[in-house]
């Protein structure tokens, strides 16, 4: 009796493989935007029209900001070796930074001349 064996791809494989298709991607994003700045001249177009279009964006990255905590909040509760009412120290730094680090998007992308607040 010969018993067929599924090769499953090593763990390290799928990672890099995940972590090869997003520098790829970033890449060519850069790219792209970099040839659009510099040779269709959309630059400032672009930013007149994300400062007419700031409330609907920000309501969009509030949607995904909800979706990303909500679904860390469910696998927070998946988390082995962890009871419900006590994460630990470094999970509640990596919390807090990443929440410091949506303010600081939202504040940076405030149409605020800041020249004028400072």
């Amino acid at each position: 009796m010969s018993e067929d064996v599924e090769k499953k791809a090593h763990p390290l494989k799928v990672l890099l493989g995940g972590v090869v298709l997003s520098v790829v991607i970033l890449l060519l994003s850069v790219l792209l935007g970099i040839i659009a700045i510099n040779h269709l001249g959309v630059f400032d177009a672009w930013l007149k029209w994300r400062e007419g279009n700031y409330l609907p964006l920000l309501l969009w990255r509030i949607v995904l900001y909800g979706i990303i905590v909500f679904g860390w909040l469910k696998l927070k509760a998946r988390l082995p070796g962890t009871e419900a009412g006590q994460p630990s120290k470094g999970t509640q730094r990596i919390e807090f930074l990443v929440l410091l680090l949506f303010v600081i998007i939202e504040i940076s992308k405030a149409p605020i001349t800041w020249s004028e607040v400072l």
